[in-house]
């Protein structure tokens, strides 16, 4: 069941992890380094079951818009999770695992990144879409 404290808890691990710092040079990898880093922190152990994720697998990862200074990319992902009660509305298939937990699959995201200094960017925006909203297309 969801409560203030497992929202609370989710709003941490977002913001501790949001804010990034990568040696990459192209969108691509600059979106790696974050995307890794932003739900590898979900699957620490010390978290609460309702909001862990495990197994998380970066299928695609494809930049849509913008420059190097703010850009977005689509990516298609899959995770696992210790339990069915879970914080996140995945947008994929979804299948239950023997011990009790679920396996999400095909799930599809846009992520929205911004240069904040040399080598420093920040996620500003999730979501399924509309997220390239006021970027230039890439052609």
């Amino acid at each position: 069941m969801w409560n203030i404290y497992l929202g609370t808890a989710v709003e941490g691990v977002s913001q501790s992890v949001s804010r990034f710092t990568t040696g990459e040079t192209a969108m691509e990898g600059i979106a790696r380094d974050g995307i890794l880093g932003y739900y590898g922190a979900f699957g620490a152990q010390d978290l609460p079951e309702e909001i862990r994720m495990e197994d998380f697998q970066l299928q695609s990862l494809t930049p849509m818009a913008g420059t190097l200074e703010e850009f977005v990319v689509s990516i298609i992902y899959s995770y696992e999770t210790p339990t069915t009660a879970y914080w996140i509305s995945a947008n994929g298939g979804g299948a239950p695992l023997e011990d009790g937990g679920w396996r999400w699959t095909d799930c599809y995201l846009q992520c929205r990144f911004a240069r904040v200094g040399e080598g420093e960017y920040q996620i500003t925006d999730l979501g399924t879409g509309g997220v390239d909203r006021g970027l230039e297309p890439l052609a």
